[in-house]
């Protein structure tokens, strides 16, 4: 594949993302999506857009030696959660800010968006000549490989927002018990996942779900696969309105080391780790997939969560800042993400041929 192409591609999918939410800013700098409107859109996806989406994705798609073979995803997600963790401390140490300042860059470091951006990109690239490079071999189809890597997606996702939503407990209920903590922690998307990963790996419960001969399938089935495909597309639409929420401001000037340092990392540094020691350490997982590789790569190169602001207003501290971080990482998100990606599909080339 020459080159251009593979880079017009990659920029084609990256641009159908901003657009999305270009259009969701648009919205909301008009008026027509207000904040009580964000608001509600926000509960409908959690509380059932989201759900449905991870039920349908992950079930299908999983069982015992799947699960099994998926350790890696664990394993990246925490040694990217401590290269952050440390790459923060030691942008703090270099900038010389406070205690809670360094908190601040930690948390925009170590929470990415792991749901939406990565599952839009990887149905952009099902349709491009890119996704020929993530196929196991010559009987693997674009829609099977596409399948699988929103599955690990999701599953990466989902122990990242475990991890945000443990933290925001922690915060809250510092002297509440354990199984209060766990039902604070727990939420509609995290019952779903947890679901999905009991039918899937019960073939019993799956086949009644999913297959040609499911008797669930064509109704509870094929319903909440209507709603889950809404969940991205909303998702990537508020998040445009969100953005509108966080305009830059005069104080900006005075962020810029801060907000720099934890674009750098996210853009950067951990992406260079990641994408580095994925290639490194491609033998050692248990199967062969360039799909895994990639993700495991797409982990370390989204822009700060959007709901870390959540954090931010618990705390009740730095919401300005995280609101200024996050209008700056996805202004840029497009651009840094298309070569990103065009790295990582080059580096996959390159594995594959040695």
């Amino acid at each position: 594949m020459e080159f251009w192409s593979l880079l017009l591609s990659i920029t084609q999918s990256c641009v159908q993302i901003l657009l999305v939410c270009v259009t969701g800013y648009v919205c909301a700098y008009m008026g027509m999506v207000t904040p009580t409107v964000q608001k509600g859109l926000s509960k409908l996806i959690v509380a059932v857009l989201l759900p449905c989406y991870l039920f349908t994705e992950v079930a299908v798609g999983i069982d015992i030696d799947t699960l099994i073979r998926l350790w890696p995803i664990a394993a990246f997600m925490g040694l990217y959660a401590v290269l952050g963790s440390t790459i923060g401390w030691v942008g703090g140490k270099i900038l010389g800010t406070s205690k809670k300042e360094t908190n601040f860059i930690i948390t925009g470091i170590v929470f990415n968006n792991l749901t939406s951006l990565s599952v839009s990109l990887l149905n952009n690239i099902e349709h491009t000549p890119a996704v020929q490079y993530l196929l196991i071999d010559e009987d693997d189809i674009p829609a099977d490989a596409i399948r699988r890597g929103i599955s690990f997606a999701l599953l990466a996702s989902l122990l990242g927002n475990f991890l945000r939503k443990s933290i925001s407990t922690i915060f809250k209920n510092m002297i509440l018990k354990i199984v209060t903590s766990i039902r604070e922690i727990m939420n509609p998307p995290l019952y779903a996942a947890v679901l999905a990963v009991i039918v899937g790996t019960i073939p019993t419960l799956k086949n009644l779900f999913f297959g040609h001969n499911a008797i669930l399938y064509p109704t509870i089935t094929k319903t909440m696969i209507t709603l889950g495909n809404l969940s991205i597309p909303i998702t990537l639409l508020l998040l445009g309105t969100q953005l509108n929420n966080s305009p830059p401001t005069a104080k900006d000037s005075q962020l810029f080391p801060t907000i720099g340092w934890v674009m750098a990392s996210r853009f950067l540094f951990v992406p260079i780790f990641g994408i580095s020691l994925v290639y490194l350490t491609r033998t050692w997982y248990s199967y062969y997939d360039p799909m895994l590789w990639f993700v495991l790569m797409l982990l370390s190169a989204s822009p700060t969560a959007v709901n870390c602001i959540n954090l931010t207003q618990l705390t009740g501290t730095f919401q300005e800042e995280m609101s200024t971080l996050l209008f700056y990482s996805y202004v840029l998100t497009a651009p840094i993400l298309t070569f990103l990606i065009m790295i990582m599909i080059l580096v996959i080339q390159n594995a594959k041929l040695s």
